[in-house]
């Protein structure tokens, strides 16, 4: 990869103080552990430890520069900025020459089913002749490409998602999806990636260690809808495909994004199951019954309603 100055990695990101340097950046770390010459160093806070700790190691042993939120030491050039985990998405994504912005961007959020969600889908665009990757807890797949997550986050770091991300369009792939849990959002893991696409579970009463209360915890998951409404523009519609039988719904609507499909199997939804078969073997569905709004009755060909007939998937 070649060098990148530092204020142009710095665009887009609010800078309280700059060093009047601007040295050559040929990478991004937030481990000292694993540092290289000419790196720039983020420090990030963290629940064991706080990377504000090794800035001056850090600065000491090859890095060009170090992002903090506070000044340490004496060892310079230091840029401070008032979030160094928002930093470190943004200035991943430019590192790696924005990747997200060539890919058509699925992100899947909710408490259950998740991770098979976005196997799923990276399973059916590949079906459909889509060139796609996939990022969830368990594997990264890139095409047919599969390799194991060795570090178990349902969401990767920012600067491994940019990574990823740039992997994918550099193979020619046209669309990613990406688990984007509820840590990972309120992390900021995910700042620097332009969604197209936001696909919701369900919302349960989970993970409040780390979130605290209920609130705190739907509304890190409602904050992909955020991201993937202010995304780059792809000529894609920005959209929220939202469970309408989860109790979620309610609060998730409110949030504005140019599109958003609903479904279910109780409730009427714009795609609602009309049968549903649990076997033993797995989940089997015959017929469809697809109600569209009236509003999207030209785009789907004039029909009010439309049935998906095909063999049982399980």
């Amino acid at each position: 990869m070649t060098g990148i100055r530092l204020s142009r990695l710095l665009e887009g990101v609010s800078v309280l103080e700059a060093p009047p340097t601007d040295p050559e950046v040929s990478g991004l770390c937030y481990d000292s552990r694993r540092l290289k010459a000419g790196d720039c160093f983020v420090a990030i806070p963290g629940t064991h430890t706080d990377g504000h700790r090794y800035v001056e190691t850090a600065l000491r042993d090859g890095a060009v520069a170090a992002v903090v939120q506070r000044r340490v030491g004496t060892a310079w050039p230091q840029v401070v900025v008032p979030d160094t985990r928002r930093a470190l998405g943004l200035m991943a994504s430019t590192l790696f020459g924005h990747p997200s912005r060539g890919l058509g961007v699925i992100g899947v959020t909710g408490t259950d089913g998740k991770t098979t969600t976005t196997t799923m889908i990276q399973q059916m665009l590949l079906s459909a002749g889509r060139t796609a990757g996939s990022m969830s807890t368990v594997d990264i797949r890139v095409g047919d490409d599969v390799d194991v997550n060795e570090t178990r986050q349902t969401t990767l770091e920012a600067l491994e998602i940019q990574e990823h991300l740039a992997r994918m369009r550099d193979r020619g792939l046209k669309y990613a999806v990406i688990e984007s849990s509820s840590h990972g959002l309120a992390l900021q893991r995910v700042v620097g990636v332009d969604y197209d696409v936001a696909v919701f579970t369900n919302i349960a009463h989970e993970h409040l260690d780390f979130h605290k209360t209920i609130e705190a915890y739907r509304e890190a998951k409602a904050s992909l809808i955020d991201l993937t409404a202010a995304s780059a523009d792809k000529g894609i519609a920005k959209t929220a495909v939202l469970n309408r039988d989860d109790p979620s719904y309610a609060y998730l609507v409110s949030r504005p994004i140019a599109r958003r499909i609903t479904y279910g199997i109780q409730m009427d939804a714009d795609l609602k199951a009309s049968r549903v078969d649990l076997t033993p073997e797995g989940l089997a569905g015959g017929s469809t019954e697809i109600e569209w709004p009236m509003e999207r009755r030209q785009r789907a060909g004039g029909g009010r309603r439309g049935r998906c007939c095909g063999p049982d998937a399980r």
